[in-house]
């Protein structure tokens, strides 16, 4: 989630999100992408039990991220240096 943010935020380095002004900046940067975030974090269908404010803030994060990858190569990037795990399968970072 924290690439997600940081691609959000046009590459700039965030504050540490259990602050108040990390919280803050990342809520602003997702409310950017999904204008209906604020009215639904602010409506807790979840109880903090259930889950903390900062996670539904980075599944936001994360969706902005899967969305640009459905919309295709161009509009995502990929860290990673082409290695292979034991599957085969290509160790990469998209965001």
């Amino acid at each position: 989630p924290e690439l997600s943010f940081q691609t959000l935020a046009g590459g700039a380095t965030l504050e540490p999100k259990r602050t108040s002004a990390g919280a803050a900046r990342r809520l602003a940067l997702v409310a950017r992408q999904f204008p209906d975030a604020p009215r639904r974090l602010g409506a807790r269908t979840w109880s903090r039990a259930e889950v903390a404010r900062d996670d539904l803030l980075d599944a936001y994060a994360v969706l902005s991220t899967a969305l640009r990858v459905a919309r295709g190569p161009g509009h995502y990037r990929e860290l990673g240096d082409g290695r292979r795990d034991a599957y085969g399968l290509r160790q990469r970072i998209v965001i």
